[in-house]
């Protein structure tokens, strides 16, 4: 480890004990030096990115050898053979990258992105509804006990995508900022990384006409999963060649099942216990959601989805990655509305899981965390 990496290092674990530190003790850090704490932060986790050495099977390594084969066979070759080439978005991001010959720029400016726009939105958010700052401290908690910030810079697509959309989904229902570029953004991050078609379908489906006649069947959707599976064996025995690759195409990502089963059940909880503060947000405290009633149908209806997935265990994964980056108003709202009781119980039911993942994540990591001298 070079000593411009020790030193990202050192004020990273800085400014998460400052920020733990003014939490407990009640201090709200003033706007402005907070973004700037935050922004050397990002940079330094850049820098962190930028300096780690892939090992062998890494999605990273992957990714240098793609953009190593995009700067010698050019633009056309992108466009047209690369294996992101229907992915327009990140496939031209790749590129770019791949033209300045410094590879490492790939996770460095991507983690910028991710995490520019991942604080970006949750400040925007605490400052407008003043939301309690131990709320925002534990969704960080949970958030990079499950999304460890390793995997982050190797999962390069998903992360961006995520954050993109996310990004998108906040400003439009919970910050109420209307016009084109929500839109923009929804595209971007479709095209970013395909499976986020899954949830613009979502976001469609929370036009106000089609929800409003879709609430009363609403509860079927968590039977979509069942559904697909015999769909896609249906469609198997088609003697048509196309309908046939459809038909083993969703066989197979039933079928795909290389996992750490430790992860896929700590997940299963994870999303047990935000489908629960949900349920009791809506039961109990509705008058919480007021002005982010757009924002709960999207979960209401991504919940019951996603519930459908379990037998899905790629897609189940992807979706609860997505869930905890646009999560926070629900655990701000429940925070800050449910009773004293109800919280510390959401909060160990939380708290363990969460643990136990990072534990597993740290461990994980260093095995395979190594850095450029």
């Amino acid at each position: 480890m070079n000593f411009l990496t020790s030193l990202s290092v050192f004020y990273v674990a800085a400014f998460v004990l400052t920020y733990c530190i003014a939490t407990f003790k009640n201090i709200r850090i003033p706007k402005t030096p907070l973004y700037a704490l935050t922004a050397v932060f990002i940079l330094a986790l850049s820098v962190i990115a930028f300096f780690t050495k892939p090992y062998e099977g890494d999605d990273l390594t992957f990714y240098y050898e793609l953009l190593g084969d995009m700067r010698q066979n050019g633009l056309m070759w992108t466009l047209k053979d690369s294996i992101y080439a229907s992915d327009v978005v990140i496939n031209l991001y790749y590129y770019l990258i791949a033209r300045t010959g410094v590879f490492q720029l790939l996770p460095a400016v991507s983690v910028a992105i991710i995490y520019t726009l991942f604080f970006s939105m949750l400040y925007q958010i605490q400052d407008r509804y003043q939301t309690p700052s131990y709320s925002l401290l534990f969704f960080f908690f949970v958030h990079f006990s499950f999304l460890f910030f390793r995997w982050t810079l190797s999962g390069i697509r998903n992360y961006l995508a995520f954050a993109l959309f996310a990004y998108a989904l906040m400003r439009e229902f919970v910050l109420h900022k209307r016009g084109p570029l929500n839109w923009v953004l929804y595209l971007m991050a479709t095209f970013t990384h395909f499976s986020l078609a899954f949830f613009l379908v979502i976001r469609l489906l929370c036009v106000r006409p089609i929800y409003d006649f879709l609430r009363r069947f609403k509860y079927v959707l968590a039977g979509w999963g069942i559904l697909s599976g015999v769909l896609a064996r249906l469609l198997v025995l088609v003697p048509i060649g196309i309908i046939q690759k459809i038909g083993s195409k969703i066989t197979d990502y039933f079928l795909f099942m290389q996992f750490d089963m430790r992860k896929v059940l700590l997940r299963f909880v994870l999303f047990l216990v935000l489908l629960l503060m949900y349920g009791l947000l809506h039961k109990y405290h509705k008058s919480a959601m007021a002005g982010k009633e757009r924002y709960y149908q999207f979960l209401e209806i991504a919940m019951l989805l996603i519930l459908g997935s379990i037998f899905i265990p790629l897609l189940f994964g992807r979706c609860v990655g997505f869930l905890l980056f646009m999560a926070y108003p629900l655990f701000a709202d429940y925070f800050s509305s449910a009773e004293k009781r109800s919280r510390y119980l959401i909060f160990a039911l939380l708290a363990v899981p969460s643990l136990v993942m990072a534990v597993i994540q740290v461990i994980d990591a260093l095995n395979y965390w190594a850095f450029y001298l």
